[in-house]
């Protein structure tokens, strides 16, 4: 698969944060089994949903579902090296929107991860409160 030059960029995304890898992520071949790797990019999409929340003033009774995540992997990724995750939002629709991440370690570029979420209500989708979609357009990947 043949991506766009930005994906592979670091500095195209908005968000950042660290993640380290546990013994325990290690697998018989000695690398950080594939499972693991999707739980770092579920952590650091979490933290960035909490800081879009933040910057929105916390509105209450919104409900945010995953409804598709995509993981490719580009390259290994190794314990005990951190690993940087880099976040930013790569479509923002009516009622949904794609987080897209990339996955560094130690100057590589190991893979992508994009996931595309729902404002739900009990009947359905809805559109994305307006203060969410404010505070979602501030992190915006330019390039996407």
């Amino acid at each position: 698969m043949t991506l766009p030059a930005w994906r592979q960029d670091r500095d195209a995304y908005p968000h950042s944060f660290e993640v380290q890898p546990r013994y325990r992520d290690e697998d018989m071949l000695h690398h950080v089994n594939n499972i693991s790797v999707a739980v770092y990019y579920d952590e650091v999409r979490s933290r960035l949903m909490r800081e879009i929340f933040r910057r929105a003033g916390n509105p209450p009774d919104i409900r945010i579902v995953t409804a598709e995540t995509r993981v490719s992997y580009a390259d290994e990724v190794f314990y005990p090296d951190l690993v940087d995750i880099r976040s930013g939002l790569i479509r923002l629709g009516t009622a949904s929107f794609t987080i897209g991440q990339a996955l560094f370690q130690s100057g590589r570029y190991c893979g992508f991860c994009d996931t595309v979420l729902v404002q739900a209500a009990v009947t359905g989708a809805e559109p994305i409160h307006p203060k969410l979609r404010e505070a979602m357009q501030g992190l915006m990947i330019a390039q996407a």
